[in-house]
């Protein structure tokens, strides 16, 4: 975040006037040096050379992952939309004048290994192009975080916090009234500098949302009533890559599983490996592994034939999106990649909505090499075959992306809405020594089988660990299990898929998922196998998997939670749970005004509308908005200005409706 963008002449010496540090353009006050002056274009900027990682599109690439890691967690839409604008009004200064910019707090961060959510990327997207401008300058959007805590009316932070001091109040101010920050050049003398015309708050910024004040607004109370938002009429610069061709919409019905076989991650990248160079083709799932063939990339339409032939009446090679990772992970069954795969073929719909021989994965985070991403929308879909990420939050993927593009090995950015998938039966340990699948993981069981080839007969133990994998030199035969373990079960469930391999039947197992799971948290699950011949714990296929199960709810409380009484009984209500979770003392010393109050603020809907009933004298509904309302006219009323003055003191907005929504005092439908 640009925290202290200080631009002293020794760190900014570059773009410089044609003087030296101590030259007359210095100012001695603020010890800064005037800069070069970047005249406003009329055209947007598509690219820029970000150090260290290269040249980047600035809409799609660039700008979201900065959002990602400079804006405040707790910023809304508009909030984003502002930060979105003076982000891109620092980096067409940049741009526009030394022609690249650093990947730290002395430019803009965009590699903290904060992904961009789809927030972040709809504010890039509705205000695109858009950038600061006044007396014809570029603008350079400083900002900073500020108070934490501002005034909840005001919106102005304390002037004892440090970081304040860069900050500029400038709501309603115009022309040589704008305070400048000291972030940047202030001519002496004052006056109208188009290039700094003061510094956002970040912190503030949320604030203000939360008072209904669109970026717009946000943006003139920071840098003045005068200061223009400009769109670019278009690119200028490098062009943005091309986007991948969606699959088109099908009708077909989705093939049966078949006999899915192991494979290694190794398997996986090579195959994906042997189609890089190939054509894209609509509905095409072929190519030659061995390459003497080879087509090229096709620039015709993607239906003409011709465009995809090895030679003169030679075979049609090419893939699009789903053919060419349906082939890869050699699903539902195995099939040479020379060959078509028929009435056999999975497309971005079956891959993104259904779980058949792969299955969804809780997190972007949990993804390995040989996993894929996929979309789908109502025009179509697309999908890639991940094999890592890169620290400036691009994926590393194979795919097939489109006709002039054909099928590439390429860094590329992923949009939130691409969900990540993982193919079953992807064997992560050393060949021959565990045969094993987590198949199921839900709230109603966990389930798999654990083989191990080399000891057919025998049956093996499974553990079931959260939050962190098993140490290494776990002692696999010891009679307590290590602290981490959940529930260690046998693998002696008959399966009958498995007799055909040899020896016993007998390597299934089942259970129900263990208590510690069910808190209505996010967990990860690890699942090894244990004991026969294997020398430390193996973690199985498809493992770890995200889990999250809310608490069972089992008799009823003693007292309400909304009043204040004796301690409670966790499993009495859900939303007793959750409380208790967090303040302990409510479930074994007195259920107090705390237990009570964070029975109105906690986030999620196990406590909402709890509370709510009683006497109602409001002038209108706490759901919808309106006038302000008395504290006094339902305890609703009360319990949102208790998190939101703003509601009691001035208007009912959108956001105190909304917060009515969410609260255990309120009934809204």
């Amino acid at each position: 975040m640009k925290r202290l963008f200080t631009r002293i002449c020794a760190l900014l010496a570059p773009l410089a006037i044609g003087v030296a540090c101590a030259g007359a353009d210095t100012d001695e006050n603020t010890g800064t040096q005037q800069l070069a002056e970047v005249n406003a274009p009329t055209k947007a900027v598509c690219s820029i050379l970000v150090t260290g990682t290269g040249n980047l599109d600035i809409e799609s690439e660039y700008l979201p992952n900065v959002i990602a890691c400079e804006a405040s967690g707790s910023a809304g839409l508009e909030t984003l939309k502002a930060q979105a604008i003076a982000a891109r009004s620092v980096t067409y200064y940049e741009a526009l004048g030394d022609g690249s910019i650093c990947d730290s707090q002395g430019c803009q961060v965009m590699s903290c290994g904060r992904k961009p959510s789809a927030l972040h990327y709809q504010a890039v997207q509705e205000t695109a192009y858009q950038y600061l401008t006044h007396s014809g300058l570029v603008t350079y959007g400083f900002y900073v975080s500020g108070d934490a805590s501002p005034d909840s009316t005001s919106c102005v932070g304390k002037s004892s916090v440090n970081i304040e001091k860069y900050i500029t109040y400038n709501d309603g101010l115009s022309g040589a009234s704008v305070k400048m920050s000291k972030l940047g050049y202030i001519p002496k003398g004052g006056g109208v500098f188009g290039q700094n015309r003061g510094c956002m708050s970040q912190n503030g910024s949320v604030c203000l949302e939360k008072q209904g004040k669109s970026h717009l607004d946000i943006l003139r109370f920071y840098y003045g009533a005068d200061i223009e938002v400009r769109t670019g009429v278009a690119c200028s610069g490098a062009p943005p890559p091309p986007a991948p061709t969606p699959e088109p919409p099908t009708t077909e019905p989705p093939p049966a599983s078949g006999a899915l076989a192991p494979m290694t991650r190794e398997e996986i990248i090579s195959i994906a490996a042997s189609g890089m160079g190939y054509s894209y083709r609509w509905g095409g799932a072929t190519w030659d592994p061995s390459g003497p063939n080879f087509p090229g990339v096709c620039h015709k339409a993607c239906l003409e034939p011709s465009c995809h032939s090895a030679s003169k009446g030679g075979p049609e090679w090419g893939m699009d999106c789903s053919g060419f990772v349906q082939q890869v992970w050699q699903a539902p069954r195995p099939n040479p990649v020379n060959r078509e795969l028929g009435n056999e073929r999975y497309s971005t719909h079956n891959f993104r909505n259904e779980e058949k021989d792969w299955f969804r994965l809780g997190s972007r985070d949990e993804m390995e090499r040989g996993d894929a991403l996929v979309y789908r929308g109502k025009s179509g879909g697309h999908i890639v075959l991940f094999e890592k990420w890169l620290n400036n939050g691009q994926a590393l993927v194979y795919e097939c992306a489109s006709c002039n593009t054909g099928c590439v090995h390429r860094a590329r950015s992923i949009g939130a809405a691409y969900i990540p998938i993982r193919r079953k039966l992807v064997n992560d340990v050393e060949e021959k020594e565990l045969e094993g699948e987590l198949e199921t993981a839900s709230c109603e069981e966990i389930s798999g089988f654990a083989r191990d080839p080399a000891n057919p007969e025998t049956s093996l133990e499974v553990a079931i660990t959260t939050d962190r994998p098993l140490p290494e030199n776990a002692q696999t035969q010891s009679q307590e299990a290590p602290p981490q373990v959940l529930l260690t079960l046998k693998a002696n469930h008959k399966r009958p898929d498995l007799c055909p391999k040899g020896g016993s039947c007998f390597h299934g197992f089942i259970a129900a998922p263990p208590e510690e799971l069910l808190d209505g948290l996010s967990h990860r699950v690890y699942v090894y196998a244990l004991g026969a011949g294997l020398e430390k714990p193996r973690l199985l296929g498809g493992s770890p998997r995200s889990l999250k199960c809310d608490p069972p709810t089992v008799g009823t409380c003693e007292h309400s939670p909304c009043t204040e009484g004796a301690a409670l009984d966790p499993t009495c209500d859900n939303c007793v749970n959750w409380i208790c979770l967090e303040i302990p003392e409510c479930c074994t010393s007195n259920w107090d005004a705390a237990c009570v109050e964070r029975v109105a603020t906690l986030p999620g809907s196990a406590c909402t509308g709890l509370c709510a009933g009683g006497a109602n004298s409001c002038g209108h509904s706490e759901c919808a908005e309106g006038g302000a309302l008395p504290t006094t006219c339902s305890s609703c009323a009360d319990a949102v200005c208790k998190r939101d003055p703003f509601c009691c003191n001035h208007s009912w907005d959108l956001i105190c409706a909304g917060e009515a929504k969410e609260n255990a005092f309120c009934s809204c439908q």
